[in-house]
């Protein structure tokens, strides 16, 4: 987005819902990863965006159809930067 937001604004119109892909966060411990989440998601409201976790770990075992039909209920998809690839074992 950098120091333009309005532009993204005026590419979704008037949708706003935004699914955020915060899964690069994976590997940190569960509370550094929920604050990391909570500061994206607030810089995400503060340009006028309604942000609402989208959270892979979710969809493992039910593949890439489940995931693009989760995505969308949304007008914009934002993915988390970082190590999109890191694997971590599921529980």
């Amino acid at each position: 987005m950098g120091n333009n937001p309005d532009a993204l604004l005026r590419l979704l119109g008037a949708g706003r819902r935004t699914a955020v892909i915060a899964n690069a966060c994976d590997s940190l411990a569960a509370e550094d990863r929920l604050e990391s989440t909570r500061q994206e998601m607030d810089r995400l409201i503060a340009v006028g965006l309604e942000p609402q976790e989208l959270d892979l770990r979710d969809y493992f075992d039910a593949g890439p159809a489940a995931v693009a039909a989760g995505a969308s209920a949304f007008d914009l998809v934002w993915v988390r930067g970082g190590n999109v690839f890191v694997a971590t074992s599921r529980s």
